[in-house]
């Protein structure tokens, strides 16, 4: 039953930190490959001085020059911790799928995805998603939220927001303006869709779903909430479970053991009294660790649910370096 503890401590590092990575080597990075471990060294050090407003450009170079999934777990994580939750999710699901996609030929990359994919769970209750749509009267409008513009492949996507009330503008090509506010809570997904009518005439579905009769259908490449995120959730749930189950299991098995250890000392325990005893242990013990089992599939497999579940990002290919990105005690470490 000790061996419980060392799972336990085992998990913990397995979340805390992300395996070694190795980048395919091309004569076009090695010359880069110099400054982008000295980025990413200098970094660790201002991160381990606690200091990620001034470590996340550092992160970022070593992001741009080698492509290193490890490296961009960090920009997310001083994102995270500078108070940018938005930013540091989509940097953490970006993690998530391009380690997810290394993966699939080299197997060190796991540990990456399932680092990010573990943190990115912990941030999906904090942000809130906004999908804005525009009909054809509001064709070819340049669209704003907060006076920030909003890229047009982004629309009738998901997109990541801070929970709070959005200002909404759609710039039509002869000038006129449609504006709505849209209210998007913590952990929600609020559905928009923008028409001009008389100068500003907006729906949001959510809140009016009469007054559109022919809803949106999410299209097969996830945008929108999608069925497959909706069951991501599930999932993930299932794996908290699995944790919860892993804890109680823990606890009982550990008492058991206590109370073998008061009663038999450090000889076996022969006599009948204690069978009871040893029977709940080793039931407790299964318990815990099919927990374990059950609520690392379900994390993992949950927030990939969510992730893939969602809209398609742009192919980008992988940034090609002699980069070599191995684990420490806090981290990750690039060399050479």
């Amino acid at each position: 039953m000790k061996t419980i503890r060392r799972w336990s401590f085992a998990l913990a590092c397995a979340l805390a930190v992300a395996s070694p990575v190795i980048l395919p080597a091309t004569d076009a990075y090695a010359q880069s490959a110099a400054e982008a471990a000295k980025a990413f060294e200098d970094g660790r050090k201002l991160w381990d001085a606690k200091e990620p407003a001034k470590a996340l450009p550092l992160f970022q170079k070593a992001v741009a020059q080698t492509g290193s999934p490890n490296a961009r777990l960090f920009v997310a994580r001083c994102l995270r911790d500078t108070g940018k939750l938005a930013e540091a999710y989509d940097e953490m699901a970006r993690t998530a799928r391009d380690a997810t996609k290394m993966a699939e030929t080299d197997q060190r990359y796991a540990q990456t995805r399932d680092t990010a994919a573990a943190e990115l769970a912990l941030l999906e209750p904090k942000v809130g998603k906004i999908i804005i749509n525009l009909d054809s009267t509001l064709s070819g409008a340049t669209l704003t939220i907060d006076g920030a513009p909003v890229d047009p492949a982004l629309l009738g996507k998901p997109m990541t927001v801070v929970p709070h009330t959005l200002t909404i503008v759609a710039k039509a090509p002869d000038g006129t303006t449609t504006e709505q506010s849209a209210a998007v809570a913590a952990g929600a997904t609020q559905s928009v869709t923008l028409a001009r009518s008389g100068g500003a005439v907006v729906q949001t579905v959510e809140d009016r779903p009469d007054s559109n009769p022919e809803p949106t259908k999410p299209d097969e490449g996830g945008s929108g909430f999608g069925a497959v995120r909706g069951a991501g959730i599930a999932v993930l749930a299932l794996g908290v479970g699995g944790f919860v189950a892993f804890a109680i299991g823990t606890v009982k098995a550990d008492e058991d053991f206590a109370a073998l250890e008061e009663g038999c000392g450090a000889g076996p325990c022969t006599e009948p009294k204690y069978d009871e005893i040893i029977s709940s242990g080793k039931t407790n013990e299964t318990i815990a660790y099919v927990g374990l089992g059950v609520g690392i599939a379900g994390v993992v497999a949950g927030t990939m649910m969510m992730i893939f579940g969602g809209p398609d990002e742009p192919e980008t290919k992988p940034a090609a370096s002699a980069v070599i990105v191995e684990p420490t005690a806090d981290g990750v470490r690039i060399r050479f």
